[in-house]
């Protein structure tokens, strides 16, 4: 089996074309290696081909429907298609459903603002900064996406 480790080290190295054979090739062996899936989804996010990674993404979830990665990866190319209400759902199901990592909150800000619903954007972004006050990553997270809030 493939694990996640050869195919980020393939990615790291700008080596995408191997990478994306690498999770075609433990894709053929086990069709339903929800990692595989996902992995191949960010692969194809990279090289701007979203429509293959939505559908990545979905067989993921069906795979494994716990699947926060999975999930926020959907929002995110989901939000990158233009599809913006479907993209509020897969954060609103991980809030719902886990103790949310932060970064769900403030993905789930861009899109309600994308929404053009300010309100909720703000809400969920402060709920992001209250669950983890000190995280660089969520204040860097906010700065980076501040165009899509503002």
């Amino acid at each position: 089996m493939l694990s996640r480790t050869p195919v980020l080290v393939l990615r790291e190295l700008g080596r995408l074309d191997e990478a994306e054979i690498a999770c075609r090739k433990a894709l053929e062996l086990d069709p339903g290696h929800a990692p595989a899936h996902i992995n191949l989804a960010e692969q194809f996010k990279r090289r701007g081909r979203l429509r293959e990674a939505k559908d990545h993404l979905l067989s993921a979830i069906r795979l494994t429907p716990d699947s926060t990665t999975a999930r926020v990866s959907l929002g995110e190319v989901l939000v990158d298609l233009g599809e913006i209400q479907p993209a509020v759902d897969p954060y609103r199901e991980i809030i719902a459903a886990t103790s949310t990592p932060a970064p769900v909150y403030v993905r789930l800000g861009i899109a309600l603002r994308a929404l053009g619903d300010t309100a909720g954007a703000i809400e969920a972004c402060q709920q992001a900064v209250t669950l983890a006050p000190g995280a660089r990553v969520i204040y860097v997270s906010l700065t980076k996406n501040r165009h899509c809030l503002t």
